[in-house]
């Protein structure tokens, strides 16, 4: 009963962050109509620019289609790969912070559930804004360092969720939890963190399950790539493998200064969200 009941909380998350989704572009586009139309009143060729600019979108459309060939197919395989390997392996690093947090709330004293209610909090958050970051296209180390950056804003956003949840017994925690991870996921897409000043330091919150799953992730590919090679039946159809593996290193071991970069453009767009609701 409870398997059932988490699958179809599942499907009814999916919807109503879609929902949510669909209501905050409306409000997006509502106050860039507005800007635009109190600009309009100073510039009388917006008209003809407008044209101009679709026009030039449809031609590019149709310069786009003509290219599609197999470059395209290879295109979307390895753009397919890339998504699936990356849910894939954040369910596994949520399934490997839930364990720390299991193991550092059972410190003796107080530091153990003052540690696992803010673990708690940070999880919750992570939780609700998973789904935004779906729509934008974020990758797990995207994700990861917008979080480690805007630390205190998703601790202060996953409180409410964890304190009303938390000190009850396991399935009531489910059941409330349940009842009001919906209204957080609304709020997550119409939330605008502020803008983290440049030279402030992430908080590593998901550095010791990052280290730990990658080093895992790393002995097992050394280890089937050794037995891939002492195999005598191994010859050139086992490249798909390899293939994959380097592609998984391709995704979840780059450099963390490429993910700070986006981290910073994603800074500069939250700024420039805010300048027309200032106007």
């Amino acid at each position: 009963m409870y398997t059932i009941s988490l699958a179809l909380c599942t499907s009814w998350y999916n919807h109503v962050a879609d929902l949510a989704y669909r209501y905050s572009q409306k409000v997006a586009h509502l106050r860039n109509h507005r800007a635009s139309t109190r600009n309009s009143f100073n510039n009388n060729n917006n008209n003809s620019s407008s044209d101009d600019f679709s026009s030039s979108l449809k031609n590019s459309g149709n310069n786009s289609g003509s290219s599609s060939g197999m470059d395209d197919v290879t295109r979307t395989r390895t753009v397919i790969v890339d998504k699936v390997s990356d849910g894939i392996y954040r369910s596994i690093l949520l399934l490997v912070f839930l364990l720390q947090m299991n193991l550092l709330g059972s410190l003796p004293s107080f530091i153990g559930p003052i540690v696992s209610l803010c673990l708690t909090s940070w999880l919750y958050a992570f939780y609700a804004f998973d789904y935004v970051w779906t729509y934008k296209n974020y990758n797990t180390q995207q994700r990861l360092n917008y979080f480690e950056r805007h630390w205190a804003y998703m601790l202060g956003f996953g409180a409410p969720n964890a304190l009303t949840s938390y000190f009850f017994p396991f399935f009531i925690n489910a059941g409330v939890w349940a009842m009001l991870f919906p209204i957080f996921i609304v709020l997550a897409m119409m939330a605008n963190p502020p803008p983290v000043a440049p030279d402030t330091k992430p908080l590593p919150i998901f550095y010791f399950v990052k280290k730990c799953l990658n080093y895992v992730l790393l002995t097992i590919g050394d280890v089937i790539a050794k037995k891939m090679k002492q195999s005598p039946s191994v010859n050139s159809v086992a490249s798909p493998p390899s293939a994959f593996s380097m592609n998984i290193a391709k995704v979840f071991l780059q450099d963390d200064e490429d993910a700070a970069d986006d981290g910073d453009d994603d800074d500069d767009d939250s700024k420039r969200k805010t300048e027309p609701m200032k106007e």
